[in-house]
């Protein structure tokens, strides 16, 4: 159980770390 939520928590935090990055390189990267 613990092991499920540390899996969500980083595969969420990659995810955040995703789109910020690709919102600071501007919208282009996207399409």
């Amino acid at each position: 159980m613990l092991r499920s939520f540390v899996i969500g928590l980083v595969s969420f935090g990659l995810t955040a770390v995703m789109v910020l990055g690709a919102a600071a390189q501007g919208p282009g990267i996207i399409a």
